[in-house]
């Protein structure tokens, strides 16, 4: 029959080591670490060395998270209008 709808057995969610994980055997599989750590010490071009570094951290660390302001630094409104 399953569970009723809504409901998981499943209570912790994914493991965020699952995503890690998938990540590496994707570079693995594709030499594409191999390849960004050739051009990170190879490279002259400071601009392409930044981008290839950014690639590698934020795919094996994930991205910084961005705190979200509204105007003036303080808390964002939303406001819901209904349309017939």
């Amino acid at each position: 029959m399953g569970l009723p709808k809504g409901r998981t057995n499943n209570l912790n969610g994914r493991p965020k080591d699952a995503y890690r994980a998938k990540f590496l055997r994707v570079l693995e599989s594709s030499n594409a670490l191999e390849r960004l750590q050739r051009i990170i010490k190879q490279t002259q071009n400071e601009d392409v060395f930044l981008k290839a570094l950014q690639i590698v951290l934020e795919r094996g660390l994930g991205k910084v998270p961005q705190e979200v302001m509204g105007e003036g630094g303080g808390p964002i409104s939303v406001q819901v209008v209904a349309y017939k």
